[in-house]
């Protein structure tokens, strides 16, 4: 038999006086009537199964700040909810991370989305997984998606990553309101939508939506998300195999023009999941961070991919990335956000934000991202190859 290990992330704020990084942290005093995890995990529990496999689930149930006062109390939360599962689940505290690096395992690490997203890619590496799915804990997953991810993937040999839809109040767009005058982020991201959605089948494409990506174990045991990404692990990880792609790797053997760095876009119903994110999710501030993410992007293609290359895999990122002056741009959006939102941004919050911008955009000149990216990429290829992970000792 075959195996789908499904991953989910389930990020949870057991530290309210400080200040964390994730989107829409679970409180974890109010865990037991809040989380959206039971509902994706009543999705999951009606998976249908296609013939000659198995799948699993492993739950990555993080607390911010890297805490871990509440680990064994956040693990018997996700007891209580998947006790009737009749399939494996693997939960993975903070706590267990910190042990098998305090054992000798290196490539472990809690820190932000990109690592623990690794994390997902690690656990079901060293339980033979023959596919693995990444997706949130705020989704609804339709009950044919594994048997329709099957098919596209038998259909498609010479295809290794798979990304799919977000559907949310009944339309894969995404609310265009919140867009600025003198930044359209989010109809760049419809343009894309759009395109993506209308092809009938697989598109290659570096647009992903982190909550809904699927890999053979082809690409997961030689392909990492980048470390140290703020925001947007998504599109960092598509974009880092593209490069890979396109240059190859040779500290690893990897030669130009391998086919498994390649990822496509489907628009397939059973695979469009459903989104249903918290209600009245706190607001965080998040315009530096996004041109932090855009900067490093933009620093990490230097000479290595054309930008006129992106615009055919992707008309955002192509939009993002082609920006000249990233910090007088900057300054014309917190000035155009400043007048709608006064108190939010005032003046010594922006000069701050765009001392911060500024540094980093110094800071770029003097870095070579993709070669540290190359390094970073043979590292969790020896990791794999040199560690031993019982993931066992991790079943409810």
């Amino acid at each position: 038999m075959r195996k789908i290990s499904i991953v989910v992330n389930i990020y949870i704020n057991t530290t309210p006086e400080q200040q964390n990084t994730f989107d829409h942290a679970t409180d974890y005093n109010k865990f037991d009537t809040d989380n959206t995890f039971i509902h994706f995990y009543n999705s999951v529990n009606r998976l249908n199964v296609p013939d000659g496999f198995t799948y699993d689930l492993y739950v990555f149930a993080i607390a911010a700040n890297q805490d871990t006062s509440k680990d064994s109390d956040i693990k018997q939360k996700i007891s209580n909810i998947i006790k009737d599962a009749e399939f494996d689940v693997f939960v993975i505290t903070n706590s267990d991370v910190y042990a098998l690096k305090k054992d000798g395992n290196t490539f472990l690490s809690v820190e932000g989305y990109c690592e623990i997203r690794n994390l997902g890619f690690i656990f079901p590496y060293h339980n033979n997984s023959d596919f693995v799915i990444q997706f949130d804990d705020d989704e609804i997953v339709r009950d044919n998606y594994l048997v329709r991810m099957v098919e596209l993937y038998n259909a498609n040999p010479d295809i290794y990553s798979i990304n799919a839809l977000y559907e949310k109040d009944n339309s894969v767009m995404v609310d265009e309101s919140s867009d600025m005058k003198c930044w359209k982020k989010c109809a760049m991201m419809n343009e894309d939508f759009i395109r993506l959605s209308e092809a009938a089948e697989p598109v290659e494409s570096i647009f992903g939506l982190g909550g809904n990506m699927t890999f053979r174990r082809e690409y997961f045991s030689q392909i990492c998300y980048p470390e140290k990404v703020s925001r947007g692990e998504d599109f960092a990880l598509l974009l880092a195999a593209r490069l890979v792609y396109a240059n190859g790797n040779e500290k690893c053997g990897i030669t130009a023009g391998n086919q498994i760095f390649k990822s496509y876009f489907v628009s397939n119903k059973d695979m469009t999941i459903i989104h249903k994110p918290p209600v009245n999710e706190p607001k965080k501030h998040k315009l530096k961070l996004d041109f932090v993410r855009f900067i490093m992007q933009k620093t990490f293609l230097k000479e290595y991919l054309p930008l006129d290359e992106l615009y055919g895999l992707s008309r955002y990122i192509y939009s993002m990335l082609s920006i000249d002056d990233y910090l007088g741009f900057a300054e014309k959006v917190y000035k155009e956000t400043a007048e709608v939102e006064p108190n939010a941004y005032p003046k010594k919050f922006i000069t701050s934000e765009l001392a911060d911008i500024k540094r980093l955009l110094k800071e770029c000149t003097k870095r070579n991202l993709f070669e540290e990216y190359r390094n970073y990429q043979m590292e969790y290829i020896k990791s794999l190859k040199n560690n031993s992970i019982n993931v066992n000792n991790y079943l409810k």
